[in-house]
C-alpha cells in the first residue's frame, strides 16, 4: 500500500474545487444576461403597452363619434338643467348657442341686457322661444318671443334679432349638419 501525502489530497481536493467554483461562476456568468435579457423584454413590453393605451385614448377621445356623444350628453343635461327651472317645450330639440360677446349684444337689444360670456341661447323654432340661460350663476337670465322672416324656409330662414359673430353654434345631434343663420331684424 502506498500512502498517499496528506498534502497532495488536499492540493487535488483544492484544484477540484478550484475547477467546479470556476465551472459555477462561469454557469452564473453565462446565466446573467439572460435573466437581464428577460428583465428588458418585460420593461419593452410595458413600455409598448402604454404607448398603445395612450394612442388609444388619444384618437378615441378625439373622434367624431366621443365628439358627438359629448355633446348631445351636453345638451341633454342642459335642456335637464333648464327643465328644471321652468317648463321647456317637450317636442322639439333647440338651437343651442354660445355667447361670446354679451357687450355687443346688449348694446344691439334690450334682450341681451344681463347676460354673460359663457352664457346659453335656446331657440326653440316651433315654439318661437328664445331662453337665455346662465350656466355660471344657475340662472334663466331672459326669456323673449323670437321672430322669423317671412321668407324664410324651415331654419334656414330664421329671422331672429342676434348677430352671428356674437354667438357660437353648438352640435345638437349628429343629424344636424346645418348651421341656422341668425340675421338681425330691420325695422
Amino acid at each position: 500500500m502506498t500512502k498517499e501525502n496528506p498534502r497532495a489530497r488536499t492540493r487535488k481536493a483544492v484544484e477540484s474545487d478550484e475547477e467546479t467554483n470556476v465551472e459555477v461562476v462561469a454557469r452564473h456568468v453565462e446565466s446573467e444576461p439572460k435573466s437581464r435579457s428577460w428583465v428588458w423584454v418585460i420593461v419593452g413590453l410595458v413600455i409598448a403597452g402604454l404607448i398603445a393605451a395612450l394612442l388609444y385614448t388619444y384618437f378615441y377621445f378625439t373622434s367624431d363619434e366621443y365628439r358627438e356623444k359629448a355633446a348631445a350628453k351636453e345638451v341633454a343635461e342642459l335642456i335637464a338643467e333648464i327643465g328644471t327651472k321652468m317648463i321647456l317645450p317637450v317636442d322639439e330639440e333647440p338651437a343651442i348657442f354660445d355667447i361670446t360677446d354679451p357687450a355687443q349684444l346688449a348694446s344691439q337689444q334690450a334682450f341681451f341686457a344681463d347676460v354673460e360670456q359663457g352664457d346659453k341661447l335656446l331657440v326653440y323654432s316651433e315654439s318661437a322661444k328664445a331662453i337665455i340661460y346662465s350656466p355660471s350663476r344657475g340662472i334663466i337670465v331672459n326669456v323673449g318671443p323670437v321672430t322669423f322672416d317671412e321668407n324664410g324656409v324651415g331654419n334656414e330662414g330664421l329671422g331672429a334679432s342676434i348677430a352671428p359673430p356674437l354667438v357660437e353654434p353648438v352640435v345638437l345631434e349628429a343629424e344636424i349638419e346645418t348651421e341656422i343663420d341668425l340675421v338681425e331684424e330691420t325695422n
